[in-house]
């Protein structure tokens, strides 16, 4: 009996030691541990800037299915720090974002191995593309870009006296943003200042004031940013000529101010002014545009006027005799 038990005893022990075996060379019920590597941190990230989104793409990475995009507005983003999305292409398109703001990129690639480390970080700012409007001074350009419901106002250009409106006078060869204001509403380039109303109906100007107070500002010196004109919220249209300035108010009035040396302010003078000066009684004025030393605008009723220098018959009427005054073009 002895003898027997020792046989069974030995059978089960190696049977068990038998089934552990073949458990440790994964031929029964065990898992077998990965033996490759994570995928190389993808290279050649690229991003750009549309209006509410940024675009980024990169270099496909070999055997990845997949792609994770962490972004952050804080420079330095990590695995640990940023916000993950997943792509299964080599691009991605970040919708929904605020325009204005640095958003910062650094992409993952995935494999059935693990997640690469980061790739190098990449940004972009957002930004409206959205151009209202555009005018074109001598040698100076302002916009104005819509985003949504907010109007901002842009200046490029040669910035002589201050024109552009940022405050200094250095010469900008892309669109700067000028000032932080949203309500812009039209804008008027002249050769050496600048004019705008706001949303609200104000008027402001900026740029060359010296010796004829084209800016309205009731002063002959040169203002570099946005300047208030006066009080009146009801300014409809303005446009800037080479020294002088005119504009429409929202009752149909005409005014005008600045240089006035060949009658070009329309007041039956050739005194400038500094100040808005009101032309004439008539409420039917519908749009006004400002030569270098001459002014034509229309009426409610279709008629066409001019005045101010008329040297090389400028004002249309037929003759070469210089007007003062507003005159009917035929």
């Amino acid at each position: 009996m002895r003898t027997g038990k020792l046989r069974f005893f030995l059978l089960i022990s190696v049977y068990s030691f038998f089934i552990a075996f073949l458990n440790g060379c994964g031929s029964g019920q065990g898992t077998a541990t990965p033996t490759g590597t994570a995928p190389s941190a993808p290279t050649g990230v690229t991003v750009t800037a549309g209006n509410k989104q940024v675009s980024i793409s990169w270099t496909a990475v070999s055997d990845a299915t997949s792609y994770n995009i962490y972004w952050s507005t804080t420079s330095g983003v990590t695995k640990t720090t940023g916000t993950k999305v997943t792509s299964n292409t080599n691009s991605y398109i970040h919708p929904s974002l605020t325009n204005g703001t640095t958003y910062y990129y650094v992409v993952t690639a995935v494999d059935n191995d693990g997640e690469s480390i980061e790739s190098s970080e990449v940004n972009a700012m957002p930004a409206s593309t959205n151009w209202a409007s555009v005018s074109a001074g001598a040698l100076h350009t302002i916009a104005i870009k819509r985003d949504d419901t907010l109007y901002t106002l842009w200046a490029w250009g040669y910035n002589a006296s201050g024109r552009l409106g940022d405050g200094t006078t250095t010469n900008r060869t892309t669109p700067t943003q000028i000032g932080t204001a949203t309500t812009w509403s039209s804008v008027s380039a002249g050769v050496y200042h600048t004019v705008a109303i706001k949303t609200d109906g104000t008027l402001w100007a900026w740029g060359y004031n010296e010796l004829y107070g084209q800016l309205g500002d009731g002063t002959t010196t040169n203002k570099d940013v946005p300047t208030q004109i006066g009080a009146e919220t009801t300014w409809s249209s303005v446009f800037s000529g080479e020294h002088h300035t005119a504009a429409i108010k929202t009752n149909g009035t005409l005014w005008a101010w600045g240089r006035n040396n060949s009658g070009q302010l329309g007041d039956g003078t050739i005194i400038s002014k500094t100040t808005p000066t009101q032309i004439g009684a008539e409420t039917t004025w519908s749009s006004v545009s400002g030569g270098g030393w001459h002014t034509v605008a229309r009426k409610s009723d279709g008629t066409l006027w001019a005045w101010g220098d008329n040297y090389y018959g400028q004002l249309g009427d037929g003759t070469t005799t210089d007007r003062t005054t507003p005159t009917k073009i035929p």
